[in-house]
């Protein structure tokens, strides 16, 4: 009975390791899943419109990241903080000057927030694109100059998303 139990259960293993079960086929060479989306850090230092252009030139309905809940922030914090600990990453986050508040990329109205402590504050009336704080381990918020050059993050829809 145990070697009918191993044998089955080393069936399983093999099935699962040949279907691709466990790798995600769901999105692009080079990109990280979570949830329905891939994201990519993009390690050429660029201004915030120059990375969305970037985004939407790699993917098809790419763009900056969106981080919309805690669970995005914690996943994009924890994937970030391992290796780029001395620059701060854009993100999808804009300030329209038009309508006074902060968007996403898409025009979405942002719901979930994670700013760090005296943010934004907009310094000399300069400041309206977001980043992803380095000393906070990519966690913590800061609206920064759009002009400056950082590293840059790129979210996607994954294909069976």
């Amino acid at each position: 009975m145990r070697r009918f139990i191993f044998m089955s259960l080393g069936l399983l293993v093999l099935a699962f390791s040949l279907s691709g079960i466990g790798a995600n086929q769901n999105c692009p060479s080079g990109w990280f899943p979570h949830n329905i989306s891939c994201y990519k850090l993009f390690t050429e230092r660029k201004n915030w419109d120059q990375a969305q252009r970037t985004c939407m030139e790699e993917q098809e309905n790419g763009q900056l990241a969106s981080i919309t809940d805690a669970d995005t922030a914690v996943k994009l914090s924890n994937k970030l903080s391992g290796n780029w600990n001395f620059f701060d990453i854009w993100f999808g986050l804009s300030l329209s000057k038009t309508r006074g508040f902060w968007l996403w990329p898409d025009g979405s109205m942002v719901t979930f927030t994670n700013w760090g402590k005296g943010e934004p504050n907009n310094f000399w009336d300069m400041e309206s694109c977001a980043a992803l704080t380095a000393a906070s381990g990519y966690l913590s918020w800061n609206d920064k100059n759009c002009g400056l050059l950082h590293y840059f993050i790129c979210q996607t829809q994954s294909r069976g998303g």
